[in-house]
């Protein structure tokens, strides 16, 4: 028995479950809301997107990237994951562009949520600054939100830090290897068997490439660490005063990294109700760890809680390790929530006054303060002097470990697409 089809249900626009998010301010006005200081706590910078509302859509995105749907992309490979989400590379099929697509699952049922996480995003599309990354569309399908961005080739400042430990790593082994080597000769030569002695002198020149450079440690160059300093604190004045932000989630895996050197803050947001939920595609426990000691203890916060986090950051890069337990502290073993503890109660870290530049000690000092209103604003850490040095410091050389390996894993992921695609047609 043939049955006619019922007619489908009209569904209200803003009620589909998928759809296209307008971010461009003058498409679609939000309803004014209720955004005055007295109103919120210091942590909680404009809901309303106020510093982006007057920055007018970028000029950039003419035809490429000017409307995009989620059609335009054609998925390459998966480069993040985690509770939340999943970050992916991408190809826009208009011109080949890459980009990354963040697949957030995200209930947005309630129509104040759904107001507020879309005054969110246009906030971020509002963004114009060399130090941000870019957005360029954000999509709504069916409990989780899609977001179009910048793709950035030479991964994070954590990528980076991990290759510099490795390559420091694999330095010391090699410079075991030739000690061994050489004390193996000495004692060979001191009982006069001059054949067995030139074996092992063969291999210590073998072990080592002549352009192997010696790290001094694992850490990164102090001029790199002055170049990577600046673009950040020019990024974080832009997002503090233009846009009226707080990041609330400086941290390495946050901090990407081009092949031209450029260092670009990602995942910022405004309300928070989106930021957490970004950045669960990474890590929740790597968030809070570069959390400030008033936002771990539950306290009010505002914009100086972005510069503790860029405190850490940077003595991270300076050490090449986590900045706890502090240098000097071993055999301490912190488990998470002692390490929470710590960061509150104990004295902040410090970088060794010996072994560092004292403009650099005293501009990670400057951040690091306990005391949120102890750390300068970041118009004032602009003026600091650390930043007046190394001006012509460049990311090339601490990034090409990174750029080589991003290479090699993409062209073993298109090796593999590749067979893949051969699969079916080799079984016919």
């Amino acid at each position: 028995m043939n049955r006619k089809r019922p007619e489908p249900i009209a569904v209200p626009e803003e009620k589909k479950a998928s759809y296209v998010l307008s971010l461009q301010p003058n498409k679609r006005p939000l309803p004014p809301e209720e955004d005055s200081a007295s109103s919120r706590n210091a942590g909680e910078a404009s809901t309303s997107g106020g510093g982006a509302a007057s920055t007018s859509p970028r000029q950039r995105g003419t035809g490429a990237t000017e409307g995009l749907t989620p059609d335009d992309f054609e998925e390459l490979c998966v480069i993040g994951q985690g509770s939340s989400g999943v970050a992916k590379k991408v190809r826009n099929r208009r011109d080949g562009r890459h980009m990354v697509l963040k697949v957030i699952q995200f209930d947005v049922s309630s129509d104040t949520v759904r107001k507020q996480v879309t005054t969110e995003l246009r906030t971020l599309y509002g963004a114009d600054h060399p130090n941000v990354v870019r957005y360029y569309a954000a999509f709504f399908d069916n409990g989780a939100i899609t977001i179009a961005m910048e793709y950035c080739d030479a991964g994070s400042l954590a990528d980076l830090l991990k290759a510099r430990a490795k390559q420091y790593q694999q330095q010391q082994h090699r410079s075991l290897q030739q000690q061994a080597s050489q004390k193996a000769a000495a004692a060979a030569a001191a009982k006069g068997a001059a054949a067995t002695a030139a074996a092992p002198t063969a291999a210590v020149g073998s072990s080592s490439a002549p352009s192997d450079v010696p790290l001094p440690g694992p850490g990164l160059p102090e001029p790199v660490i002055a170049h990577l300093a600046r673009q950040l604190v020019a990024g974080l004045h832009y997002l503090h005063k233009e846009l009226k932000v707080v990041h609330r989630d400086i941290k390495p895996s946050n901090l990407l990294l081009n092949g031209a050197g450029e260092v670009k803050i990602s995942d910022f947001g405004v309300s928070g109700q989106l930021a957490s939920s970004v950045s669960n595609c990474l890590s929740w426990v790597g968030t809070v760890t570069y959390m400030s000691p008033e936002r771990i203890k539950g306290d009010s916060y505002s914009f100086d809680s972005d510069l503790w986090s860029l405190g850490l950051t940077l003595l991270e890069c300076a050490l090449g390790r986590f900045p706890y337990p502090p240098p000097g502290e071993t055999g301490v073993n912190l488990g998470f929530w002692e390490l929470l503890e710590y960061i509150v109660v104990e004295p902040p870290p410090s970088l060794p006054p010996d072994q560092f530049s004292s403009e650099l000690v005293d501009f990670i000092a400057q951040c690091l303060q306990k005391d949120a209103k102890a750390r300068p604003s970041v118009a004032a850490l602009a003026q600091h002097p650390f930043l007046k040095m190394h001006p012509d410091a460049s990311l090339r050389e601490v990034l090409e470990p990174v750029l080589s390996a991003a290479a090699t894993a993409e062209g073993t992921e298109a090796a593999a697409a590749g067979a893949a695609g051969a699969k079916p047609a080799a079984g016919k």
